[in-house]
């Protein structure tokens, strides 16, 4: 545990230091080199470890493994989105391992979180937005591989739209779906964006309305019901796993996250940005916290709205005065690392501890 404790560690302060360097230089090739680094780093990590690092890696590799043998019928394959599917089909037919499938996918990853972050860097604190993503989601991502690269592709996708570029936001949605379905409730930030950046009270009816939805399960399975005709579906939504404990802390720990950007929400107002990211993260606890009624996966499609807060907290951080925003930086720092360790090494969620290569015996 020890061993993999530095190694995420060292991961996290590799890609927050290279990248942070690289918003810093004005040179082409260092910048290039840096970024290069940033990315190759966790993607060695990634690719190289062990199928029993990550709930899901074993699945990933039997289903790998039965493509090479030309079994790919097997129903799980079956339910695979497409770009997901092409990509094992390129890496399977060059005769590559599962492992380059595994470097692939997080390499692919880490590009579309480097290119967001790029395109925020002037808004943001670069180190803390790449220090918050590498602890908080980075080991998630070696068990959720497909939906991962998905949020990262969104993720990307938002600051885009955030610049107006409409045609391109879409595009890259539906680029993200290719690896994850479930990134197509992003579409629902062109409507949201409206609301969230220029009517504020509406936007607080829409939280406050999305809380009530939640709150009354059974007429949000009735709902998605009638939407996908699936029971399957509904059942998700409609079952209560009755745990307060987990709600208790998910509760806590989303509380925490919000105070930083509400510290300064008084003097935001003429920050439309900082407005679209407050809203859109609490928009996306608000899902997440179905997924800890029901213990069920349905948390997951509220994570491309709350994982925003790696440009959210680093943006409103950014707008503290010098003496409040040293100490918010060292508050969250700490906080970061508690949820950390708390998540991966003392709950052991994703199973990424111990951290394990392809080449361990």
């Amino acid at each position: 545990m020890v061993m993999s404790f530095f190694i995420y560690l060292f991961n996290a302060l590799t890609v927050a230091f290279f990248v942070q360097f690289a918003s810093k230089n004005k040179n082409k090739i260092i910048r290039f080199l840096s970024l290069g680094i940033a990315i190759l780093v966790p993607s060695l990590i990634a690719g190289l470890r062990d199928v029993e690092v990550g709930t899901d890696s074993i699945t990933y590799a039997e289903n790998f493994w039965l493509l090479q043998y030309g079994e790919s019928t097997r129903e799980r394959w079956n339910e695979f989105e497409p770009g997901y599917s092409f990509l094992n089909n390129i890496i399977a037919n060059l005769g590559f391992s599962y492992s380059v499938l595994f470097f692939a996918m997080q390499f692919l990853t880490m590009l579309f979180f480097v290119k967001a972050v790029w395109n925020e860097r002037d808004n943001i604190i670069v180190w803390l937005t790449s220090f918050t993503y590498m602890l908080l989601y980075f080991q998630t991502s070696l068990n959720m591989v497909r939906q991962a690269l998905s949020i990262t592709i969104c993720i990307f996708a938002i600051t885009l739209l955030l610049k107006n570029k409409k045609m391109q936001f879409l595009v890259w949605v539906l680029v993200a779906s290719l690896f994850h379905f479930s990134a197509l409730i992003c579409l629902s930030l062109f409507i949201l964006k409206y609301f969230f950046e220029k009517r504020e009270k509406l936007s607080l009816l829409i939280l406050i309305g999305a809380s009530m939805l939640i709150s009354n399960r059974d007429l949000l399975g009735n709902i998605v019901y009638v939407i996908t005709g699936s029971g399957y579906f509904a059942g998700y939504i409609t079952r209560d796993a009755e745990d307060f404990g987990s709600m208790s802390v998910y509760i806590l720990r989303c509380g925490a996250y919000i105070v930083f950007p509400l510290f300064i929400f008084h003097k935001m107002n003429f920050c439309k940005k900082y407005k679209f990211y407050l809203y859109t993260v609490i928009l996306g606890f608000i899902i997440g916290s179905l997924g800890r009624m029901t213990m069920t996966q349905v948390q997951r499609v509220g994570y491309y709205f709350s994982y925003l807060l790696i440009l959210l907290i680093p943006l409103s951080i950014s707008y503290m005065r010098r003496g409040n925003k040293a100490v918010a930086k060292i508050a969250f720092c700490l906080l970061l690392l508690f949820a950390w360790y708390y998540d991966f090494f003392y709950k052991g969620f994703n199973d990424t501890v111990p951290y394990k290569t392809t080449f361990s015996q």
